[in-house]
């Protein structure tokens, strides 16, 4: 008998709602937000009111109906009735910025000729299957469903849309919808319903929060109607626009990023007051901009910072990209992964590279010495001056604009190699037979890559746009071979002059910006790809200052860098920040103050640094991971608290470095409860795919890291073994 009793009482509900309009409340689950009788948890200007039915009715332009009570859940079901008069136009906001269910008359509005404008659409994103409106006048009913990363949308009881926003089938669509501030990925945000201007009523407004528990998957089937034609062109046009009027709001200023290898703290007398080793010209850079105290890169060694530095994601969300490559390896930057070069070349920079480049090259295993294949020119560079690999590696030559800098007919025969690098495997092309050529002289290298890059300055004061150029020295890494000018002069060896080389390299590039009057419109950025080298030691000098561990080591000496800045139209002279910042933040940076858009699938873990930049403290970063080689040792730093892990392994450390500076062994945190609190912290980073707000990333675990590990090793063995 129960049993009718409850199929009566929903027989009974659903006359209520039909003949008064109003919802009967079927379970505790549901929350009106509704009244009929006032607005009581909303916010408005005065423009909207309730109508006879007990909607709210906008009926003159003043703002739009924004609901204050509460946030939106991260996972929720949202319930509406909505009615529009002829050519209406509004919408329904759910998310941080511009995600909107939009709210339209189909037959009366010019939007409707774009089916990614319609009614039921995620607006200026994904296009409804189909048109499941009733006319002006009418009533309809509204339905959202937002779980984990599934959108779902329903008009008068048809699912007109419903996809996962983190499949890469529709980020073509969810780039759309970055284009215009979009962010699929954000919550916290308000129920906002939009003022057009146009009479438009709403009702029954009802939420439920749901499980945030196993994902709902999408409705495979849906397809989201085409936009072609007239309508196609005008929304190019408006893409247009809207990259336009970025750019014109951004200061697009010229950016230079100058990174060396392997240059620690203690090798700069402005971190390092007791170092005797003459940095002038970084010691006067440093009193013209800022320097960071607290700058780390992503990884202790230099091919996956390198890695960091271009697409601005952490190089351990890939085994690939954690590892120092040897000669034989492909490009480790995939194929449709954005890069600051091709984010800023797209923005209408020049784009430069001179200097070491060791990321691979091509995409065969092993890379050809003769025919680089893919390299800088395909991932943004419209101009490259390259040392391929390490200057301690063999073949030695330049590649300039993809091409070996030898003469014709040159090869290079070798035999394969599996070289072993903790407990990894990479490919090495070694010398067959006769010793290659030597194409490259070490103790050039230095005013080569100079004159090379004061040639794209040259070249690029005569353009309009702005540039983009990165210099990446092979000074301070082994071997040390200064040029013969500065040999003897530092009184710390080869080492010491080394350094003073690479201070000088920093002067030219600075004289060249002056004498082209471009200094005051350019952003430079110095920096080294980790931290300082171990066997300074023996020339009297610690490269690493106050820090513990050097290049490679998961202590602060591996990873905590110099970083210093000048842009004499937005930084303050003579200044130092103690903000927490990352080398992979430099992308997301540049590309904002250029007016670049970031692709939502790439850049996944790049900040925004202009506050800190502009001389202030306060903290964008809350905080960042480093990795060695391999994945060895992971890092992550969350405020002041530190936690190295052992990846493969349960072992963990955890410092707190405003106690324990100098991460002594016998100061170690030892709650249990804040490691494993760290630890699950690493674990979520990694699980989530990305950290930077509104990007899409592949989640992962370290199960996954090492079964791309294993593959990796089989694929190259095989290689070797045929």
């Amino acid at each position: 008998m129960k049993k009718y009793h409850s199929i009566a009482a929903l027989v009974l509900s659903l006359l209520v709602q039909v003949i008064t309009g109003q919802p009967a409340k079927a379970d505790d689950e549901w929350q009106l937000l509704s009244s009929t009788q006032s607005f009581d948890g909303w916010h408005q200007s005065g423009n909207w009111r309730i109508d006879g039915d007990g909607s709210y009715y906008r009926y003159r332009k003043g703002g739009s109906l924004v609901y204050t009570a509460q946030k939106v859940p991260d996972d929720f079901e949202l319930r509406f009735d909505w009615k529009v008069s002829k050519g209406c136009n509004s919408g329904v906001y759910y998310r941080p910025g511009q995600v909107e269910f939009q709210i339209l008359d189909n037959e009366g509005s010019a939007y409707s000729e774009n089916a990614r404008q319609a009614a039921g659409s995620l607006f200026f994103c994904m296009a409804p299957s189909e048109d499941a409106t009733k006319a002006a006048g009418e009533w309809n009913t509204g339905r959202i469903v937002c779980h984990g990363s599934l959108i779902e949308h329903w008009i008068n009881g048809t699912r007109i849309l419903s996809f996962d926003y983190r499949d890469k089938r529709w980020a073509q669509y969810v780039e759309l919808l970055a284009q215009r501030g979009g962010d699929l990925t954000g919550r916290g945000g308000n129920f906002k319903f939009q003022d057009h201007g146009q009479d438009v009523w709403y009702r029954n407004i009802r939420l439920k929060a749901l499980d945030g528990g196993k994902p709902r998957k999408p409705d495979p089937s849906f397809k989201p109607m085409e936009v072609v034609g007239e309508a196609l062109r005008k929304e190019e046009l408006r893409v247009e626009r809207m990259i336009q009027q970025r750019q014109e709001k951004a200061s697009r200023p010229n950016i230079v990023w100058i990174v060396a290898d392997d240059l620690g703290w203690g090798d700069i007398q402005v971190y390092a007051e007791e170092s005797k080793i003459p940095t002038p010209r970084l010691n006067k850079f440093a009193s013209e901009g800022v320097c960071f105290m607290d700058a780390h890169s992503p990884s202790t060694v230099c091919s996956p910072t390198r890695y960091g530095l271009l697409t601005g994601t952490d190089p351990v969300r890939r085994y690939q990209t954690s590892h120092v490559l040897f000669n034989g390896e492909a490009l480790v930057i995939e194929q449709d992964e954005a890069t600051i070069a091709s984010v800023l070349r797209k923005a209408g920079y020049r784009t430069g590279i001179v200097g070491k480049w060791h990321l691979g090259l091509g995409d065969e295993l092993p890379r050809s010495l003769e025919s680089p294949g893919r390299g800088p020119k395909e991932i943004g560079f419209s101009q490259s001056f390259i040392v391929p690999d390490g200057h301690n590696m063999m073949p030695r030559y330049y590649v300039k604009n993809g091409v070996p800098q030898v003469p014709v007919g040159t090869t290079f025969p070798s035999r394969l190699q599996l070289q072993h690098r903790v407990g990894h495997k990479l490919l090495s092309h070694q010398a067959d037979g006769n010793e290659w050529g030597d194409f490259r002289s070490d103790r050039e290298i230095g005013q080569t890559l100079v004159d090379e890059a004061n040639r794209f300055l040259d070249q690029s004061a005569e353009q309009e746009d702005p540039f983009f150029l990165l210099v990446t020295t092979c000074a301070i890494h082994t071997p040390f071979v200064p040029d013969a000018k500065f040999v003897g002069k530092s009184g710390f060896g080869e080492f010491g002059d080394y350094v003073m080389q690479f201070d000088w390299m920093i002067g030219q590039i600075l004289d060249q910006l002056s004498r082209l009057n471009l200094a005051e419109d350019t952003w430079v950025v110095i920096t080294s790809d980790n931290g300082g080298l171990p066997n300074s030691k023996k020339y009297g000098h610690d490269s690493n200052g106050p820090w513990r561990g050097y290049k490679g080591s998961a202590y602060e000496g591996g990873h905590r860098v110099p970083l210093m800045m000048r842009w004499p139209s937005r930084i303050a002279p003579a200044t130092k920040s103690n903000a927490l910042i990352s080398l992979v933040d430099l992308p997301a940076t540049a590309a904002s103050v250029a007016g670049g858009l970031l692709p939502p699938h790439a850049f996944l873990d790049s900040i925004d640094q202009q506050a800190a930049i502009r001389n202030r403290d306060e903290n964008v970063r809350q905080s960042l991971v480093v990795t060695t080689r391999g994945i060895g040792e992971v890092v992550l730093r969350s405020g002041d608290s530190k936690l190295i892990k052992q990846a493969s392994s349960k072992v963990s450390r955890c410092f707190d470095l405003q106690e324990n500076p100098a991460e002594v062994d016998g100061m170690l945190i030892e709650s249990k409860e804040r490691i494993q609190q760290l630890e699950t912290q690493l674990s979520n980073y990694l699980k989530a795919g990305s950290s930077r707000s509104g990007s899409i990333g592949s989640p992962t675990d370290w199960s996954d890291l090492w079964r791309q590990k294993e593959q990796l090793i089989r694929e190259r063995e095989n290689l070797v073994n045929e």
